[in-house]
C-alpha cells in the first residue's frame, strides 16, 4: 500500500472522530439548554400560579433567593434544635415493652 493511501485513511478516521466528539459536545449543550429552559418555564408557571410578578433585574432575583435562604435557615435551625436539644431531654418511645 502506498503512503498516500494510508495518510488519506488516517485523515478520514481523524475527521470522523473529531466530528463524533463535536456531535457529543453539541448534544450535551442542547440538553443543558433544554433543562435550563424547562426550569425557567416551571418557575414562570409557579410565579403565575402564586400571583407574584416576574423579577426584572438580577439584583431582584438575588434578593429573592437570599430571602428564601434565610427562611429555610431559620426553619432548619428550629427543626435541628427540636431534634437534638429538645429530643435529648425526652426519652424516646421504643414501643411496647416486653415486661
Amino acid at each position: 500500500m502506498s503512503s498516500q493511501f494510508i495518510d488519506t485513511v488516517m485523515a478520514l478516521a481523524a475527521a470522523g472522530i473529531a466530528l463524533y466528539v463535536i456531535y457529543q459536545l453539541a448534544k450535551g449543550v442542547v440538553k443543558l439548554i433544554a433543562i435550563v429552559l424547562l426550569l425557567a418555564l416551571l418557575y414562570t408557571g409557579y410565579l403565575s400560579y402564586t400571583g407574584r410578578k416576574m423579577p426584572q433585574s438580577g439584583a431582584e432575583i438575588i434578593q429573592r433567593l437570599s430571602n428564601g435562604a434565610g427562611v429555610i435557615r431559620e426553619k432548619g435551625g428550629d427543626m435541628i434544635k427540636k431534634m437534638f436539644i429538645d429530643g435529648a431531654e425526652k426519652p424516646r418511645d421504643t414501643g411496647p415493652s416486653s415486661e
